[in-house]
């Protein structure tokens, strides 16, 4: 067994407060993943940011947040049965891609999110939004009429969303953990050594956990805006009709 890290994921109570990163190597099995607060300032107060991301009767908020956040030219579906907790399923399929004389690839996997009472990632520990992946994604290659699966592996997806006061104004608080285990990857007959391993784990980590918060707190601002205005629209309409 190889190990440079004893680190686990970070469970749902818990304050991700820095970026963090753990690698593993065990049997020809590695693991490594990464994790990062999410701290986004909202343009209003905090009861508009709660009902936004929280919801309220009529306004499904998981829905919402789950298509605002997915990968751009990704498609986002209702899975066909929910987790048994309550938790909304979603299908996330990515765009396909075409590989020059080989065919093209698609990859999906399955996501969830919840409204949850307490446990949240906010200093108060009280209401928030959870989200996660259920198993490893799947991908395969289409070709001459014939498609075929990948070696499977898996990918965990975690994460927690609240809202905290910033002032006369709102910020959204969280965080973002991403870890993958799967079989080593051989060189003929040869694993590559730990440190061409954990080399490879951080550059994945650093790009896949740094793409991933700077899109989430872009479109978590931008979709708090436009909720906003929808919502003040609609107030104006009511007054009108009134």
């Amino acid at each position: 067994s190889r190990r440079s890290s004893a680190h686990d994921a970070p469970p749902v109570s818990k304050h991700v407060q820095r970026r963090s990163e753990w690698f593993d190597s065990k049997d020809s099995v590695v693991t490594f993943g990464a994790s990062a607060p999410i701290s986004v300032p909202l343009q209003g107060d905090v009861e508009a940011a709660e009902r936004w991301l929280l919801g309220f009767e009529g306004y499904d908020s998981v829905d919402r947040l789950i298509r605002a956040a997915r990968p751009a030219g990704a498609e986002i579906l209702r899975a066909a049965d929910d987790r048994a907790d309550g938790g909304k399923a979603y299908e996330l399929r990515l765009p396909k891609i075409e590989l020059m004389g080989l065919g093209a690839v698609q990859a999906g996997l399955r996501m969830w999110g919840q409204t949850r009472d307490t446990g949240g990632p906010q200093a108060s520990e009280g209401a928030f939004l959870d989200i996660g992946s259920d198993g490893g994604p799947h991908a395969s290659l289409s070709a001459a009429g014939q498609e075929f699966q990948f070696p499977s592996f898996d990918l965990k997806v975690r994460g927690a969303l609240a809202v905290e006061g910033d002032g006369q104004r709102s910020r959204a608080v969280g965080w973002i953990s991403i870890e993958v285990k799967g079989e080593a990857p051989r060189i003929g007959f040869f694993e590559p050594p730990e440190p061409v391993l954990r080399a490879a784990a951080q550059e994945v980590c650093a790009q896949t956990v740094g793409f991933a918060t700077s899109k989430l707190t872009s479109d978590l601002a931008y979709d708090f805006r436009r909720w906003q205005s929808t919502a003040a629209a609609r107030a104006k309409e009511a007054v009108a009709g009134a």
